[in-house]
């Protein structure tokens, strides 16, 4: 019981840092912030890549542990060619992370029918079954923080202080 509690608990903490990060991302954009990277210009559609590097660099900060980064996932026809339930394009790829064994997601509203924000166990959402198998999986460590622009990362987290947006755990 108490594993089943904790895995519980795990899932939430997850989904509130997750959350408030995706919140934060959207305020400074709405406050003009630019961000350095032209992945985000157009957020969320196109930047599940740098959206995950920030947020995997964000988790690392706060304490979290076995983060992968899950991309280059290519969209397959996973049912059939009538059924399309994300509105998925054939080639179209996404990326997000894993942590402890939940796949997280801040950008899954470039699709139809996602939420902005998911926090699933890996291999249960059907929508990440849409992506083949092929993809690629790496560890997120501190050299994650050479590939951002760290201006980026700062803004956000600075705005998460700044206006007490708390985890909710």
């Amino acid at each position: 019981m108490i594993e089943n509690n904790d895995k519980i608990d795990l899932r939430l903490t997850i989904y509130s840092y997750a959350e408030q990060f995706r919140i934060a991302i959207d305020k400074v954009i709405q406050n003009n912030y630019i961000f350095k990277d032209i992945q985000m210009q157009d957020f969320p559609a196109g930047s599940c890549m740098y959206a995950s590097k920030l947020l995997g660099c964000h988790l690392l900060n706060n304490g979290f542990q076995n983060l992968y980064r899950i991309y280059d996932g290519t969209y397959y026809d996973y049912k059939s060619k009538s059924f399309n339930l994300f509105s998925l394009k054939n080639e179209q790829s996404h990326a997000w992370l894993e942590v402890e064994g939940y796949y997280v997601d801040i950008t899954g509203d470039q699709f139809m029918n996602r939420l902005p924000v998911d926090v699933s166990k890996k291999g249960i959402d059907n929508f990440y079954l849409c992506f083949t198998s092929e993809r690629k999986r790496e560890k997120i460590t501190y050299d994650e923080f050479f590939y951002i622009n760290k201006e980026d990362l700062y803004i956000i987290e600075n705005f998460i202080k700044k206006h007490n947006i708390f985890y909710i755990i």
